[in-house]
């Protein structure tokens, strides 16, 4: 990886992108790490740096949208909710996230303190 420094403020956003040069690119893991209000700017400030070195930029994973940029949306990340995982199981399978599966397969589903032990 390779690292990109924006000029400090005021000139600049004191921001920094992680990047890999693919020699045609320059992709971008993330979006621009820099004060609240300045990501679009330290972003923007990125592409002209890679235009510069005749490189095209992207940024990936950026995880929400940065204004005044296109997003291409690739997959979703989950998200875990542990407190539901205790709801009994509308499917009427066991074994498939409810209580009574997972005391038969032995695995334990409560609030745990460092002296709870699965039975």
């Amino acid at each position: 990886m390779s690292y990109w420094f924006d000029t400090p403020p005021p000139e600049g956003t004191g921001g920094c992108v992680a990047y890999a040069d693919t020699g045609s690119a320059w992709v971008a893991a993330g979006r621009p790490v820099a004060p609240e209000g300045q990501v679009e700017r330290a972003a923007a400030q990125f592409v002209a740096a890679a235009r510069q070195d005749r490189r095209r930029a992207s940024f990936f994973a950026a995880e929400r949208p940065m204004v005044g940029f296109d997003a291409l949306r690739i997959g979703d990340q989950p998200l875990f909710s542990p407190t539901r995982w205790l709801a009994p199981s509308t499917h009427g399978r066991t074994g498939c996230g409810d209580k009574s599966g997972a005391r038969a397969s032995a695995v334990c589903a409560s609030a745990a303190s460092s002296r709870t032990r699965c039975e």
